[in-house]
C-alpha cells in the first residue's frame, strides 16, 4: 500500500491500471485516459500498457511523455504484431504485479475491477475506486 493510499485515510489494496493500446486509437483519448487515471483520489500503484502491435509516433508520443513525468508508474508490455483486445489482456492480466487490477478501456473510459486468479468481477464500492464523470465530459480537441 503506497503512503499516498494510506494519508487518505482508508484502507485501500494496492492496485494495478491495466490499458491495451492498438495504432487505431486517438491519441486525445489516450490523453484523457491517462489524465482520468491519475487524477484519481486513490491512485495506481502500478500502469500497465500493453502495446498490441506496432503504434503510431503520436501514440508512443504520448506514452513516452508520460512515462517521463511519472517514473515508475508505467510498465510496457510489446508485441511486434496486432493480436487483438483479448490477447492482450489475457497476457496483461499475470504481469500485473497487483492482486486487484482496474481495467481500463481508452476510448470510451470504461473501467472494470477484477482480482486475479477469479473468474468474477468485483462489486466496486466508491472507496476503492471512483472514476469522476467530470474526466470523460471534458472535450476532446
Amino acid at each position: 500500500m503506497t503512503a499516498e493510499n494510506r494519508s487518505r485515510g482508508g484502507v485501500f489494496p494496492p492496485y494495478s491500471c491495466l490499458i491495451s493500446v492498438y495504432y487505431k486509437e486517438n491519441a486525445a483519448f489516450l490523453k484523457n485516459c491517462l489524465d482520468c487515471i491519475l487524477a484519481q483520489t486513490v491512485k495506481p500503484d502500478e500502469i500497465l500498457v500493453v502495446k498490441d502491435g506496432p503504434l503510431t509516433e503520436e501514440l508512443d508520443g504520448v506514452l513516452s511523455e508520460y512515462d517521463n513525468d511519472y517514473p515508475g508508474l508505467f510498465t510496457f508490455f510489446c508485441y511486434p504484431e496486432n493480436k487483438g483486445l483479448w490477447h492482450a489482456l489475457s497476457v496483461g492480466i499475470p504481469v500485473c504485479r497487483n492482486e486487484f487490477i482496474m481495467r481500463m478501456d481508452v476510448m470510451i473510459g470504461r473501467f472494470l475491477i477484477v482480482r486475479k486468479n477469479s473468474s468474477r468481477c468485483l462489486n466496486v464500492t466508491r472507496s476503492l475506486v471512483v472514476l469522476e464523470a467530470r474526466c470523460w465530459n471534458s472535450k476532446i480537441t
